[in-house]
């Protein structure tokens, strides 16, 4: 979007258009949920990802569109996407502060995700409004759209929303109740399952918390009167929150969630679900498919693995994540390994 005064108009009035209310009735489905696992964790754990492949800040290019070289601090949450036999690799870059980020495209052979990964990219979804940050791009199912977080700094709460771009096309992902459209006050980790259902997080700023939930959708409108909120995706014992990171389409009926869950320490762990194309889980991983490694790296944020990619490359699941806020690695999992961790949900 290039006209800064339209865009500008259209973030007031999102802003304003919050439905907090709508809160109350999202709160009551995770009650009604997390009921049911009160008395179930998860394991923590190494994980089965090994990693493969590393990005560091020193070694991303980034072009503007004037062709002036920008300067990089951290570059990650890299989301993936097969094209043709090559990867096209969205990624996080700040280049002054974290919290005023911006995504880049960059492309790669598929055999360039190994070891010291060097990028020359584009920027592609720039920061418009001096008070925005834009954040964790995801790719939609075959549809051109990129989603990705958008928050915005000018007021004394922020205010969090998931965005869609494809080409000039730039719009929020809103939702719907009783006949009225709005955006909720915070919601990362957005997302389509599948073509049919979309993952969200509504994040309760009072509680300070927050959940995963499943809704189907049309275009850029998630339909809440039809929201679900599955019980083994949601904190457990020893979970401070969760949240949606990545969707994989392993068969036409089966639908890879990768999402995280973090404890009371701030530790970031990503656990596996397998859904079917309507959102119902077929089945869970209870060990972490991915895990924090001390020493790995010593950044801005230790202990955080947050992916926003995954892509089947022959029988091998590469994911990439951001590590330690500052860094992307590229991650292998043999999909004979996630198969045998995947449980029946009890």
């Amino acid at each position: 979007m290039d006209n800064l005064e339209e865009y500008l108009g259209y973030v007031d009035r999102l802003i304003h258009s919050a439905k907090k209310e709508v809160e109350s009735y999202l709160l009551e489905k995770y009650r009604e949920s997390v009921r049911r696992v009160k008395r179930l964790a998860r394991k923590r754990g190494r994980g089965i990802g090994r990693v493969v492949g590393y990005v560091s800040p020193l070694d991303v290019e980034v072009v503007t569109r004037l062709g002036a070289q920008t300067p990089v601090i951290s570059a990650c949450n890299p989301a993936l996407e097969v094209v043709r036999e090559r990867l096209n690799v969205y990624i996080r870059i700040s280049t002054s502060r974290f919290d005023r980020s911006f995504v880049a495209r960059a492309t790669l052979d598929l055999k360039e995700i190994y070891g010291r990964v060097r990028l020359r990219a584009d920027v592609l979804l720039p920061g418009i409004a001096p008070y925005e940050s834009v954040e964790d791009p995801r790719v939609g199912f075959g549809d051109g759209y990129i989603y990705h977080v958008r928050a915005f700094y000018r007021y004394e709460e922020s205010r969090v929303y998931t965005f869609r771009a494809k080409g000039s096309t730039l719009e929020a992902v809103l939702f719907s109740l009783a006949g009225e459209t709005f955006p909720l006050r915070d919601y990362r980790d957005t997302f389509p399952l599948s073509r049919d259902v979309m993952v969200f997080r509504p994040y309760i700023k009072e509680k300070e918390f927050g959940f995963i939930a499943l809704a189907p959708y049309e275009d850029s409108v998630v339909d809440l009167g039809e929201v679900v909120v599955p019980p083994l995706l949601q904190p457990m014992k020893g979970d401070v929150k969760t949240g949606g990171n990545a969707s994989l389409k392993l068969s036409s009926n089966e639908y890879l969630l990768l999402y995280h869950a973090v404890d009371e320490h701030g530790v970031y762990y990503v656990y596996g679900a397998l859904l079917d194309p309507q959102g119902e889980v077929l089945s869970w991983t209870r060990e972490p498919l991915l895990a924090p490694t001390p020493g790995l790296y010593s950044g801005r944020r230790p202990s955080t693995v947050f992916p926003c990619g995954a892509v089947k490359l022959g029988d091998k699941i590469v994911v990439s994540a951001g590590v330690d806020d500052e860094i992307a690695v590229f991650y292998e999992v043999d999909e004979a390994d996630l198969w045998r961790l995947l449980e029946t949900p009890p």
